[in-house]
């Protein structure tokens, strides 16, 4: 039965909270990256999560009892919920190192390796940086310094085969199948829908890379 306390969703808010105040003191652009909350169509989050804050000063937040909490909606959920908090910790860019420790944190508690939350953040961070001009690369030229931005989404490394890129992306339906977060409600199932799409989008624009390898020379 879900109770105001053990909502996903006030779950989540409190995390973020405990993200954003990992450094020991808030200021007011980490209130406010809060409000990134509320782009991820999960409802007013931002709202809870400074409600947890303000909580907060009286009693630390219980990093631990929050994820025990979360876990028990079901482990094909854990992703899902830990790109929205990749998405929080990355607010501002990079994250700070008491962020990216808390967060990691987060994911050790909710089961998910290391190296896998680590893949997050670097994705989530990803997609704030725009490609700067010249940065294209030749069609069907492997990249020569790291991952193109598609690559990062798909969690594979650089200048991954076709094969590769098609193994990810097919486990990446599967996971996110928006059938498996239907008893959190809508909000998650919109959630999932949308992670497919840009999926979906990196694999095709990856894959577009590979197979487009530029005229035939002619003799």
């Amino acid at each position: 039965m879900i109770t105001s306390e053990n909502d996903p969703r006030r779950l989540i808010a409190r995390l973020a909270a405990a993200i954003v105040a990992s450094n020991g003191h808030v200021t007011a652009p980490e209130i406010e990256a809060l409000d990134e909350l509320d782009l991820l169509g999960l409802g007013r989050l931002s709202e809870i999560a400074r409600e947890e804050m303000m909580h907060a000063v009286e009693e630390p937040i219980d990093v631990q009892a929050a994820c025990d909490a979360l876990a028990a909606v079901g482990p094909e959920t854990l992703e899902v919920v830990l790109t929205v908090l990749a998405r929080v910790a990355t607010s501002n860019g990079a994250p700070g190192e008491s962020a990216r420790r808390t967060f990691e944190a987060i994911a050790t508690a909710l089961g998910v390796p290391t190296i896998d939350a680590v893949r997050m953040l670097d994705a989530a961070a990803a997609r704030r940086v725009r490609p700067s001009l010249g940065s294209e690369r030749h069609p069907g030229v492997p990249p020569e310094r790291g991952r193109t931005d598609a690559e990062r989404r798909l969690g594979v490394e650089a200048g991954a085969s076709l094969e590769r890129l098609e193994a990810a992306y097919l486990a990446a339906v599967e996971r996110y199948a928006p059938a498996k977060l239907a008893p959190l409600g809508a909000e998650f199932v919109a959630l999932a829908v949308r992670k497919l799409a840009a999926l979906t989008e990196a694999f095709e624009e990856a894959r577009a890379q590979r197979l487009d390898v530029g005229p035939a020379s002619r003799v």
